[in-house]
């Protein structure tokens, strides 16, 4: 197992943390779920061998297979079970995204819907808020159902 391949998921979610920090208060929200972009093919199937060495594919999707790890990757904001091994696209910018899970999520986008870095998504049984900032190499989301609770993972 290449621990080059865990620090790369950890560096992911520290930046998000501090991205997460510099915009809301919301200090102690835990990571719910990592996001690995590839860059080439190469990495893509690289990366997703690591992966399945880490656990197993819970949901296959158009961008790629989330896994459910077999032991949790311990981050900077929480323990973490959920990585996703994203299809190379035009993310040459973004070496990933983290999720973190907030209280009260209606409260949370009323606060934050209409401030700057912030975009709202809304897609099939799904909403969240995106943050970014040209600064930092990855982004984090805010869903209104946290991934693990909508896959049923504890």
């Amino acid at each position: 197992m290449s621990s080059s391949f865990i620090t790369l998921i950890q560096d992911i979610v520290s930046q998000a943390k501090q991205l997460k920090d510099k915009y809301i208060d919301q200090i102690q929200a835990p990571v719910n779920y990592a996001c690995v972009f590839c860059q080439t093919e190469q990495e893509f199937n690289n990366f997703n061998k690591q992966a399945q060495k880490l656990g197993k594919v819970i949901k296959q999707t158009e961008t790629g297979p989330i896994y459910l790890l077999d032991n949790a990757i311990e981050t900077e904001a929480g323990l973490l079970k959920l990585i996703k091994i994203h299809t190379p696209k035009n993310n040459k910018n973004v070496i990933g995204y983290a999720d973190f899970t907030v209280e009260n999520y209606n409260k949370f986008k009323n606060n934050f819907i209409h401030s700057p870095n912030f975009n709202l998504l809304v897609g099939e049984g799904f909403e969240m808020l995106e943050l970014f900032d040209k600064d930092f190499k990855v982004k984090c989301y805010f869903p209104d159902i946290p991934l693990d609770k909508d896959l049923g993972v504890k």
